[in-house]
């Protein structure tokens, strides 16, 4: 066979042929029905992916307008504390563009802005949902509202929102003043009620009853009728009282204008005075009054009014829960605070209701078998705010049935500033023996003059009654006006004022400014006799003492008698070139009772001492002034107008200088540290 001769296949190789044609035709129909599948399949996904992609783009549309058209301001910040997305009311708040914002470090976006210190504050200490309120530069305000992103525990990021608040408030404002105008109103009335109901009681009392028939049955028991009915009312004049003070402490604390008069105080002298003002509550007589006090006098950081307050309002609470058994106060120092308990065996408090018993208006009358109690709810929310502006905390233990304990804590006094807080009374004592023996050798065989500057008649009445019947000789006036007239009259001899603050015309502010920068009336003595708390601003413009309305006698009494003790010359002069510690004397000082003036150089306060010829000269030795102090001291003690004045060094007693010239001129040396601020 040649080499182009081809062979003819068999039948059998034809036949197998076909077979693998058939085998191959059946492969490729299968590769192109499945690659058929998978581009219809790839159709169908595509399409649902642009579909998803469409309804994204819609959703993230949807919410981009909401965001854009939110009232609210808002921003996304990532955990790097950068901004990736801002809306349109924060770049107008703020007047940003979004060019000046977006990518931006938070600090660096709104540097310069009132809001940046609170989000700072709130990012640095993340937790869900903290709010602050700001006050701009515009006198609008804003609530930022900060809230975390987190995604399987992991913080991704925060929310803030800013919310323009200013019309809210402005209504809280108003509502702030209406209660406090309402509050201070419902006080001249409320003065004029218990006081002519506790004067009528005991006129009753001490010079009716004992004249009258014991033998007529029916006049025994008119007059016991009577007693009941004026306990009655002076009991809930008293109620009426407490509920006003607690009404206008509230809506200061919410405005934030309540004073504070932060200094070290003695703890267990707090205690005693919080168990005197409870002594008159209502109580069973199956219940027994404790008082464990320390061995030893814890002094801590505080204000004492305030630290009274909040003991005799949990003790007041537990005595009104408390039908048998005791009530007992205790104060236990610890490493760094006092912890302060009230504990009872009244009738306890439920769970679900301990951590609500601190909220405004919320009362736990439901836990028990009877009457709900009367009252508003406020007393233990002031506890609370009180506490917590001392740096302390509040808390209740209760066990339902058995009994409930309320527990506070106040911090230790700083040591530098505990020595410096005990210093004052030591001052003080030193001044007063001093005054006293003056006082004890040019006393004057006269009545007492005393002035009342009230615009109010009833309160005038009220005054006049009080002070007859110590003997004093009243004098009135019913504005600033008539009273200014009255004190500048040298015939009228005015050893002491009693001074209201809103009067026509001339307020008392203008009369106790007019009278304490007048040389020749500047010794006398005012006591503010007022509905406002208005102790520190009075203070400052010289006020000798403050009594609140309505008016405790006991109070009043005790400090008229404590001014007019020597009060003609009652004088001491403080020379110091620091005014902060100059302030902390004198308003020391004059809450004693004393008229201080002050001097911030030697050539001044030398010049001072020879026109007014003080009882005590309070001297500064310490540095920068010790020179100075001490050519002032010798001027003192050679001139023949001064040299009788008793002296008090104000320096260490480890300044040798000083302490060499105190042995030499026998003069007294008292410590002179940083002192607290009396605010």
């Amino acid at each position: 066979m040649t080499f182009d001769e081809k062979k003819e296949p068999t039948y059998e190789e034809l036949v197998e042929k076909v077979k693998e044609c058939e085998i191959q035709e059946k492969v490729y129909l299968s590769i192109i029905e499945q690659l058929e599948n998978t581009y219809s399949s790839m159709a169908v996904d595509q399409t649902e992916i642009e579909k998803k992609n469409a309804q994204m783009l819609d959703e993230r549309l949807r919410l981009d307008a909401i965001l854009e058209n939110m009232a609210d301001s808002l921003i996304l910040v990532n955990h790097q504390k950068k901004i990736t997305h801002v809306n349109r009311p924060f770049l107008k708040i703020f007047n940003k563009t979004s060019a000046e914002v977006i990518n931006q470090y938070i600090a660096d976006a709104l540097k310069d802005t009132e809001a940046l210190t609170a989000i700072e504050d709130i990012l640095g200490n993340p937790a869900d949902g903290m709010t602050r309120n700001v006050s701009l530069n515009d006198g609008s305000y804003i609530k930022i509202t900060v809230s975390t992103i987190t995604i399987d525990n992991y913080l991704e990021g925060f929310v803030c929102s800013f919310r323009d608040v200013t019309h809210d408030v402005e209504v809280d404002k108003m509502k702030t003043e209406f209660i406090s105008t309402v509050s201070h109103e419902l006080r001249t009335p409320m003065t004029s009620i218990l006081g002519f109901s506790e004067n009528t009681q005991e006129f009753f009392e001490n010079d009716i009853i004992p004249v009258l028939p014991v033998d007529n049955k029916r006049v025994q028991r008119r007059s016991k009728s009577i007693m009941r009915n004026l306990s009655i009312v002076v009991s809930e004049g008293d109620r009426l009282t407490r509920l006003i003070n607690d009404v206008l402490d509230i809506a200061k604390m919410e405005s934030g204008n309540i004073e504070w008069d932060i200094q070290a105080v003695d703890i267990i002298a707090v205690c005693n005075q919080a168990l005197s003002a409870v002594a008159g509550y209502p109580k069973s007589d199956q219940v027994e009054i404790v008082f464990n006090a320390p061995d030893k006098a814890p002094v801590v950081t505080g204000d004492p009014d305030r630290l009274v307050q909040v003991i005799a309002n949990l003790m007041s609470n537990a005595l009104k829960f408390t039908e048998q058994g005791c009530v007992t106060l205790s104060a236990e120092p610890r490493d760094k605070d006092v912890k302060v308990t009230v504990k009872d065996t009244g009738h306890g408090i439920k769970d679900e209701n301990l951590n609500k018993v601190f909220e405004k208006f919320k009362q736990v009358g439901d836990d028990l078998e009877k009457d709900k109690p009367k009252g508003t709810g406020l007393g233990l929310p002031i506890c609370k705010e009180i506490v917590k502006h001392l740096g302390g905390d509040i808390w209740a233990e209760s066990e339902f049935g058995k009994g409930t304990s309320f527990c506070f804590t106040v911090a230790y006094h700083a040591t530098a500033t505990e020595k410096t807080g005990s210093q004052w009374p030591h001052l003080t004592k030193m001044v007063a023996n001093e005054v006293k023996q003056k006082a004890l050798n040019n006393a004057k065989d006269r009545s007492v003059n005393v002035l009342i500057a009230d615009d109010d008649p009833n309160i005038r009445e009220l005054l006049r009654q009080e002070l007859y019947s110590e003997e004093y000789h009243v004098l009135e006036a019913c504005d600033g006006k008539e009273a200014l007239k009255l004190v500048k009259d040298s015939r009228n001899n005015i050893d002491l004022i009693l001074l209201d603050i809103m009067m026509p015309d001339i307020d008392g502010y203008d009369v106790l400014s007019v009278i304490k920068t007048n040389e020749q009336l500047a010794h006398i003595p005012i006591i503010i006799v007022s509905a406002y708390e208005v102790k520190g601003k009075t203070y400052k413009l010289g006020a000798d003492g403050f009594i609140s309305k309505p008016i405790d006698k006991s109070k009043l009494l005790s400090k008229i008698s404590e001014l007019l003790t020597g009060s003609i010359e009652k004088n001491v002069l403080v020379i110091d070139s620091d005014d902060d510690i100059t302030s902390d004397i004198v308003v020391s000082l004059k809450e004693k009772g004393y008229v201080v003036n002050t001097a911030g150089n030697g050539e001044d306060g030398f010049k001072k001492a020879q026109i007014e010829n003080p009882d005590v000269i309070m001297l500064n030795m310490e540095a920068p002034d010790i020179k100075k102090g001490m050519e002032t001291l010798k001027k003192l003690r050679l001139d023949e107008s001064t040299a009788h004045i008793h002296i008090i060094l104000l320096a260490d007693e480890m300044n040798k200088d000083a302490r060499r010239i105190a042995e030499t001129l026998k003069v007294e040396i008292s410590k002179h540290d940083e002192v607290p601020k009396i605010l």
